[in-house]
């Protein structure tokens, strides 16, 4: 997934992201560097982008570390102790090290999106019986009260 949209700052992309260490950082005010965009697919990746590098099984994100570079990526996320030799390599290119790659994305991707699970409400219904009657009046009921369903 990727979607650009107004620029963000690093550090509020970074908020409660467990950050194992950053590499290239000390070159830059954090809270004035912007990233216009958030991907993990390095074909995706423009100017001013930040790159997440997610292990697969049959495709590694952190083999197209160099290639997002190439395209313009300014930070790059990956796992810890895998993105020492590319930080040497590109002084100019922040890199950020965590534990959890997968985990640190949903972060990321939550503070980009301005954290919209917030704001939702999650009911469930369970059993053997009446479950779909169930969903229909409390959705009509909701409905009636003005509140958005779905």
């Amino acid at each position: 997934m990727t979607v650009i949209k107004d620029t963000i700052s690093l550090t509020s992309l970074l908020s409660g992201v467990p950050c194992s260490e950053m590499l290239n950082s000390e070159q830059y005010d954090l809270s004035e560097l912007t990233v216009s965009q958030v991907t993990a697919d390095s074909r995706q990746v423009g100017v001013g982008t930040l790159f997440v590098a997610l292990p697969g099984v049959g495709v590694d994100g952190h083999d197209f570390v160099e290639h997002a570079i190439s395209c313009g990526a300014k930070v790059i996320v990956g796992l810890t102790g895998r993105l020492k030799k590319n930080a040497t390599d590109n002084p100019e290119v922040i890199f950020i090290e965590v534990a959890d790659t997968y985990k640190a994305y949903a972060d990321i991707s939550a503070n980009y999106f301005g954290n919209p699970a917030k704001d939702l409400i999650l009911a469930a219904v369970t059993g053997t019986n009446g479950k779909t009657t169930v969903t229909y009046i409390v959705e009509n009921i909701l409905k009636e009260a003005g509140r958005s369903v779905g």
